[in-house]
C-alpha cells in the first residue's frame, strides 16, 4: 500500500478532527513539514493539518478549540491563509531528489469531504452507515450525563413537580386530555426529540406562560441549542445560520406585520414545521441542507398572532388560565415559589433526568392523536 494510501486511510479512519486544545500554528504545522526526511516522517504534519481542517464541496472548515465551533472559509481564502503551498524534497545518499511533497496539493485531493449535519445522538465529527463523513453542527445538551430523578433530594424533586403542576393546573386549565397531551409533548422536547407539534401558548400577561420556555432554554436544554427571537424573519428572513442545530425555537410576541407578510409567514410556518430538512442559508456561502431537529413554541398575549384554524394539525392550542392573575394569592403563594424553581440550575437538570425518563416509560404517545 502506497504512503499515499495509508495517510488517507488514517485520515478517515481516526478522527482527529477537531480534537485539538491549542490554536492552529502554521508555524508548528511547517515545523513538522520540513522537519521529515521521508514520506514516513510526514504523518506528525498530515495529522496536524487534519486536526484543524476538513475539505467541504465548496470550501473548508476551521476548528477553533477556544470557542469549539468551526468556520467555514472558502477554498482561495483557505489556501492564502492557512493550507499553503509548502513542497518538500526529499533526497538520496548522494543528494539527488528522489521525491516530494506538496501538502496543499495532497490535502485538497486526497482527504475525505465532510458535510455539515445536525444529530443530537452523534458526537462532534462521525462516519455514518452512508459512508459520509459529517461535522456534527450540534453544540450539545446541557445535562449529558443527568443522575437518575430518584437521586435528586425531595426538596429537588418536589420544585420540579411544581413545574409540571403549573403545565397542567395553568397552561392547560386543568384539563385532563390536554394536561396529558402537553406534557408529554414538553417531555419529548426537552429531551431533544423532534415533534410535528408546535405548541401555541396565548393569554392576558401574567399567567407564567413565558416561564415554562425560559425554564426549557436556560436551565433544561440550554442557550446553546435553544434560541428566543420577537423576529418572525427567522422563518420567513433570507438567512437562518443560527437555527442550525437548535432544539428549540421560541417565538414571542411577534410584529404587526402586513396581511402579505402573515400570508408568506404561515405557508413558511407549514413547511418548517412538516420538512424533516431545514435548508440553511447564509452570507456569501451556498445553502445546504440539515436534518430539521428545530421544535417551535409560540408565546403571545394576541390569540390573532398566527392566523390558522384551531383544528390545524400542526398546532396544540391549550386553555391557559389566568385564575392567578390579579390574585391576591396570585404571586405570594404560587408564582414566587414557581420563579424561584425555574431559576435553580439543579431543578433543571433534575427536569431533564425527568423527561428521559417519562419519555422511555411512554413510548406509545401518539402526537397526532388529538
Amino acid at each position: 500500500m502506497s504512503n499515499q494510501s495509508q495517510s488517507h486511510k488514517a485520515s478517515r479512519g481516526q478522527f482527529l478532527l477537531a480534537t485539538p486544545t491549542q490554536e492552529f500554528s502554521s508555524q508548528t504545522l511547517r515545523k513538522y513539514l520540513y522537519s521529515a526526511k521521508s514520506f514516513q516522517e510526514l504523518a506528525p504534519a498530515k495529522k496536524y493539518l487534519i486536526s484543524y481542517f476538513a475539505r467541504s464541496d465548496v470550501g473548508v472548515y476551521k476548528w477553533f478549540p477556544k470557542k469549539q465551533i468551526f468556520k467555514h472559509y472558502p477554498q482561495q481564502k483557505a489556501e492564502d491563509s492557512f493550507i499553503q503551498k509548502d513542497v518538500v524534497q526529499f533526497k538520496n545518499n548522494e543528494g539527488k531528489v528522489v521525491g516530494s511533497f506538496d501538502i496543499q496539493a495532497w490535502f485538497f485531493r486526497d482527504t475525505p469531504f465532510f458535510i455539515p449535519e445536525v444529530n443530537p445522538y452523534q458526537p462532534k465529527i462521525f462516519h455514518d452507515t452512508d459512508g459520509g463523513y459529517y461535522i456534527n453542527e450540534f453544540a450539545g445538551f446541557l445535562h449529558p450525563n443527568p443522575p437518575l430523578f430518584h437521586e435528586f433530594s425531595q426538596e429537588i424533586r418536589d420544585q420540579v413537580m411544581l413545574i409540571i403542576n403549573h403545565m397542567e393546573e395553568v397552561l392547560c386549565s386543568s384539563d385532563k386530555r390536554q394536561a396529558y397531551y402537553m406534557k408529554n409533548l414538553v417531555m419529548r422536547i426537552a429531551i431533544g426529540q423532534k415533534m410535528q407539534k408546535t405548541i401555541f401558548l396565548y393569554s392576558g400577561p401574567g399567567t407564567g406562560k413565558t416561564m415554562l420556555t425560559w425554564f426549557l432554554r436556560e436551565k433544561v436544554l440550554g442557550p446553546k441549542i435553544t434560541m428566543k427571537t420577537t423576529n418572525e424573519k427567522i422563518i420567513t428572513g433570507q438567512f437562518n445560520k443560527e437555527l442550525e442545530g437548535k432544539c428549540l425555537l421560541v417565538l414571542e410576541e411577534m410584529s404587526n406585520s402586513k396581511s402579505t407578510d402573515w400570508i408568506t409567514f404561515a405557508n413558511r410556518l407549514k413547511d418548517f414545521i412538516d420538512s424533516d430538512t431545514l435548508m440553511i442559508e447564509e452570507k456569501h456561502r451556498t445553502p445546504y441542507p440539515v436534518t430539521n431537529i428545530t421544535n417551535l413554541i409560540i408565546n403571545s398575549n394576541n390569540s390573532k398572532t398566527i392566523r390558522l384554524d384551531r383544528n390545524d394539525r400542526r398546532y396544540f392550542i391549550p386553555d391557559v388560565s389566568e385564575k392567578y392573575v390579579n390574585n391576591g394569592t396570585g404571586m405570594d403563594h404560587y408564582y414566587a415559589p414557581l420563579d424561584s424553581a425555574i431559576k435553580d440550575p439543579e431543578v433543571g437538570k433534575a427536569f431533564y433526568s425527568y423527561a428521559l425518563e417519562y419519555v422511555k416509560l411512554n413510548p406509545d404517545f401518539n402526537e397526532h392523536a388529538v
